[in-house]
């Protein structure tokens, strides 16, 4: 329960900022694994480049991408999704 709505991760202009860096990088690298693993990773990065300027926070492409789910339904959906993951420590 640390982590923020996309919405506010995508457009935080400081996203490199002390207080959330750790955090952000994260968030992003589960997000891009997620959508790597939908086959939608290739997709997303050709509409964010096709359209940051108009864009920069690549928020609208990523809505754009998935098509018909609302963010916060998706947000529900990749969150259930990272928490199946799991890792073996050795």
């Amino acid at each position: 329960d640390k982590l923020r709505p996309l919405s506010e991760l995508m457009a935080d202009p400081h996203f490199y900022g002390e207080e959330h860096v750790g955090i952000n990088y994260a968030q992003a690298r589960y997000l891009m694994c997620y959508l790597q693993e939908k086959k939608l990773l290739a997709k997303y990065y050709r509409t964010f480049r096709d359209n940051v300027k108009d864009y920069p926070t690549g928020l609208e492409s990523l809505t754009k991408t998935l098509g018909s789910p609302s963010l916060d339904d998706f947000e529900k959906q990749w969150k259930a999704w990272a928490m199946t993951l799991r890792f073996n420590n050795r």
